[in-house]
């Protein structure tokens, strides 16, 4: 199985709309967690212009939570 592995402060970007959330696709977060127990997971942090924080994602590789994300090139 591939895995994805985003690393701590790594910038990706949306590739889903996300509207309950604010989050579109082209909007950015940056990666301020990693996790290893119980499984592999990640904390996405998206803000707003002025810095504020616009939407939190946790997700975890075993829900595949992270196929609307991808890296920012």
């Amino acid at each position: 199985m591939l895995t994805v592995r985003f690393k701590l402060f790594e910038v990706v970007k949306s590739l889903k709309n996300y509207p309950e959330e604010g989050v579109y696709i082209g909007d950015t977060a940056t990666n301020v967690e990693v996790y290893s127990l119980p499984t592999e997971g990640y904390e996405l942090e998206f803000v707003n212009q002025d810095g504020t924080t616009k939407a939190f994602f946790l997700s975890d590789l075993m829900t595949g939570g992270f196929l609307g994300f991808c890296w920012m090139f």
